[in-house]
């Protein structure tokens, strides 16, 4: 059996690992992908994926929903969450119970980088209508290039503050992001279609983790 695993997530890549320890089928066929959440819905819908996993935000969720349902895709909410900036365990605002906007002013900024024609709805971070660009931008491909750059600088980002520890740089730590609406995390699928055993269970892991 196969079925798709969203990789830049550290609780997907956590319940991944969990299925592999726990799989006891002779055969089986797992797909472990670093794609951006455009190639997460294309995957689904072009049925290479029994589900994706993306997250919603105010920004997002209104052409996004567009898109899920153009391509008669259902999204199935896992967890709601408050926004968070990434830093390093030194960084000047670590220690900060949250952080404003107006505190990141002067850090740089890390973001994953786009493929050409992608918009920024279908960006990996969370976006907000008033931080500014920064002037200091750092672009990205993969997740550990992401954590070893917040790990040895002071740059920051901004996501669900999610972080699995078994996984993450243990050098990398999450703040909430003051008075932002909530990230909805969760799962998509075909509309009407039926899951395999093997995606429930897959499911099942990702919400413990």
């Amino acid at each position: 059996y196969s079925t798709f695993f969203r990789f830049r997530y550290p609780v997907t890549e956590d319940a991944l690992l969990r299925m592999l320890q726990c799989a006891q089928d002779n055969r089986y066929c797992f797909s472990i992908r670093e794609a951006g959440m455009d190639a997460d819905m294309d995957d689904v819908y072009d049925h290479r994926a029994d589900l994706g996993v993306i997250f919603l935000t105010e920004l997002t969720e209104k052409i996004i929903r567009r898109l899920l349902d153009a391509r008669d895709l259902e999204f199935h909410e896992i967890a709601a969450v408050s926004p968070c900036i990434y830093v390093r365990k030194g960084h000047p605002l670590a220690n900060q119970e949250d952080v404003s906007e107006e505190d990141l002013a002067g850090y740089p900024y890390v973001s994953f980088e786009h493929s050409q024609g992608v918009g920024t709805d279908f960006s990996e971070e969370y976006q907000t209508l008033s931080i500014k660009k920064p002037a200091q931008q750092i672009s990205v491909n993969n997740r550990a290039t992401m954590m070893n750059v917040l790990a040895n600088t002071d740059a920051y980002t901004t996501g669900s503050g999610l972080l699995v520890e078994r996984l993450t740089s243990q050098a990398v730590v999450t703040i909430p992001l003051s008075g932002k609406t909530r990230i909805r995390l969760g799962w998509i699928r075909p509309c009407n279609s039926k899951l395999s055993p093997q995606a429930i269970e897959f499911i099942g892991l990702l919400n413990q983790s």
